[in-house]
């Protein structure tokens, strides 16, 4: 098969999440592979990016314009940006994984592109910024309609709007100019379907060498959470499951491994608790899996339904349990009582209960590590990325490659 230039474009890379270790990951397979790898983001002004990413400066606007510009989610100097760097950089195939700040000017920026979009969040489907929960706080498991409205989500005013202006030509992307969806989750898969899209379902991922499985050889009592920090990882209720965690288990210490804009709200939430509360900020990915070797157990109280959370099949891989949220592809990756446990995202109590119990039976913590480890082991055998290859080839040699597919003009 001929190599290919591939363009991966990532909105926010400068946010060490799932998206961007899944990105990295597949970048490292396909230029293994001898094919040219090339990121392509449009952060916020001041927010820093890699020195090897492709950088759009956005353009600077007065309020009101930057209001016009978010109620028609239509960028149109970024969609110019866009259409003058594909043109230079001239890639075989685009890659989309998170474009949501950059808007619909993303998806009609790739028109005349083979284009692959693989689909992080829910945020796709949500008006909400992918919140998924309505104006009463309890989870939504249905796409952008009428039910907005219903729900309390949204007034008439805004609902017209997106409706009109937002929803209508997103849904027209996706459709002309959005060759393949993947996703890593059988619920998202659904809720793409019943959307009027249809995804290609493709297995996750987790590097097991990378996250080797280390058992513990004295027990401990450490508690991890790696994440963003910002209101849907969850941040927020385990902190106050950790101060009844406390009450039970004196000696109990919580690692913090991460940074975001709600730090200095959570470092005072967590008044009181200084000695067994540990702020990390953020560590290069590499660093991660010494933080899992030393903890007994690890914590994702997730308060959205993420797709498949990268901190979980770490935890997994490297022999630890998990105790996480009872929401979204973490109700397929952990088997409860098995490898972890799962909780009402809201559930404090019971997620104190469950962390307490298993830094009191740290055997029981190992036999669930030790299923996990295994878990991740088949998970592993199932490496998309080959498919995605395929995925890249059969899309260029049916469409055509560059910026005008073979059956434009």
């Amino acid at each position: 098969m001929r190599l290919l230039k591939i363009l991966f474009v990532h909105d926010r890379p400068q946010i060490l999440g799932g998206a961007v270790l899944y990105l990295n990951a597949l970048r490292q397979y396909l230029e293994g592979k001898g094919h040219s790898c090339q990121v392509l983001a449009f952060p916020e002004e001041s927010s820093p990016t890699g020195g090897d990413v492709i950088r759009i400066e956005r353009k600077k606007r007065h309020a009101f314009a930057e209001k016009v510009v978010a109620k028609l989610d239509s960028d149109f100097h970024l969609y110019r940006q866009l259409r003058r760097s594909f043109k230079r950089l001239r890639p075989d195939i685009i890659h989309i994984h998170n474009y949501t700040s950059g808007g619909n000017a993303v998806l009609l920026a790739c028109a005349g592109i083979p284009t692959v979009h693989t689909v992080h969040d829910v945020s796709i489907l949500c008006p909400r910024s992918g919140r998924s929960l309505d104006a009463h706080g309890n989870l939504c498991l249905a796409h952008f309609g009428f039910g907005c409205r219903r729900r309390g989500c949204a007034s008439y005013r805004v609902f017209f709007e997106h409706a009109l202006f937002r929803e209508s030509v997103k849904r027209y992307a996706l459709r002309a100019h959005v060759d393949r969806l993947i996703v890593h989750s059988h619920l998202l898969a659904e809720r793409l379907k019943a959307y009027g899209v249809q995804p290609l379902p493709l297995p996750r991922f987790v590097d097991i060498e990378a996250f080797p499985f280390v058992p513990k050889d004295e027990p401990s009592q450490r508690l991890l959470f790696v994440g963003y920090m910002d209101d849907t990882k969850g941040l927020k209720p385990l902190l106050q499951a950790f101060r009844r965690v406390l009450q039970r288990v004196p000696n109990a210490r919580l690692d913090i491994v991460g940074d975001g804009p709600r730090k200095e709200e959570y470092v005072r939430l967590g008044a009181g608790m200084e000695e067994a509360l540990h702020f990390h900020g953020e560590v290069p990915h590499e660093g991660i899996p010494t933080f899992f070797q030393r903890s007994s157990l690890v914590a994702i109280p997730s308060q959205v339904p993420e797709t498949g959370p990268f901190t979980a099949l770490e935890a997994m891989s490297t022999g630890r349990p998990v105790v996480g949220s009872k929401l979204g592809g973490l109700i397929e990756i952990i088997q409860e009582g098995h490898t972890g446990y799962l909780v009402d995202p809201a559930d404090v109590e019971g997620m104190a209960e469950r962390i307490v119990r298993l830094l009191e039976n740290p055997a029981e913590a190992s036999r669930m590590g030790l299923r996990g480890r295994k878990h991740a082991e088949a998970m592993s055998r199932k490496n998309p990325f080959p498919r995605i290859e395929t995925l890249y080839h059969e899309l260029v040699e049916s469409r055509g490659s560059g910026l005008y597919r073979s059956s434009d003009p």
